[in-house]
């Protein structure tokens, strides 16, 4: 008797518990509210939260939360990947030339398959050209820019913004600007952005003050004066001849430009 007392009390308590846990997996009950010192001492989840109970082996109602590490973690393999490609088809063209070398041979060499190399990359030409750099991010550091900033200042400034990017990675963009010097495709196509560079900077200016760029002589004169000054810092810096760096080099450039060309600064 007393055998049969001990197991239906277990099977009671075991049956009641499993209701229980159903009960609040399929109707959860809102978490109580935490003060915020007591919030901020828990502090954000370490893991990745599972909709999936493995206490109670079923599923929760709830919506599984994302973290935002896992997003920038994300976005930094994907960068990595894209630099490798990068940087084993700009060693490549260097050893055996632009037109010497395949798009197998680049993916041979970044240790990835043609389907991943196609994602990143349309052309052997885009590998070269960094399409980071084809407009869009530069409208954007220009429409960051303060709105009670003159359109000159502002301009120089996202720029200069853009050198010191190019100068963290002097070295891939060295072998960057002489493979661009030694194709004539690479060639035309660089002109090309340069122009795009020039109408968006000249857009910029002419909206700042309230006018169309066609029609404003000033702001078409700011767009080719700053895109030729980033030309002109980047043949000076390639050709080596100073010892400045590009920032540098860009804002001699820009202060040529903004003396006027009818003194010549003092060398």
């Amino acid at each position: 008797v007393l055998k049969i007392s001990a197991i239906s009390t277990l099977l009671f308590h075991f049956i009641g518990r499993e209701t229980n846990r159903a009960r609040t997996c399929l109707f959860p009950q809102p978490e109580p509210a935490r003060s915020p010192a007591r919030a901020q001492e828990r502090g954000a989840p370490k893991r990745h939260q599972m909709p999936f109970d493995t206490k109670s082996r079923f599923w929760k109602t709830e919506t599984m939360r994302i973290e935002t590490p896992l997003v920038g973690l994300r976005a930094a393999k994907k960068e990595a990947t894209k630099l490798a490609i990068v940087g084993a088809a700009l060693d490549l063209f260097e050893l055996q030339g632009f037109e010497g070398t395949s798009i197998d041979e680049i993916v041979a060499k970044a240790g990835i398959g043609r389907s991943t190399f196609f994602r990143y990359f349309e052309t052997k030409e885009d590998v070269v050209l960094d399409s980071r750099w084809d407009g869009a991010r530069l409208r954007c550091m220009l429409a960051e820019r303060p709105t009670g900033e003159s359109p000159c200042r502002s301009v120089r400034l996202a720029l200069e913004q853009v050198m010191e990017h190019f100068h963290v990675e002097r070295k891939r963009m060295r072998k960057q600007v002489r493979i661009i010097k030694s194709v004539e495709a690479l060639r035309l196509r660089h002109f090309y952005r340069v122009t795009l560079w020039e109408r968006i900077i000249a857009e910029f200016v002419a909206a700042r003050r309230g006018t169309h760029h066609s029609e404003d002589p000033y702001a078409m004169a700011i767009g080719i004066a700053a895109s030729g000054a980033v030309r002109a810092a980047f043949y000076a810096w390639d050709e080596g001849r100073g010892h400045r760096a590009l920032p540098e080099t860009f804002r001699a450039m820009m202060d040529t430009f903004a003396a006027g060309l009818e003194k010549p600064p003092k060398l």
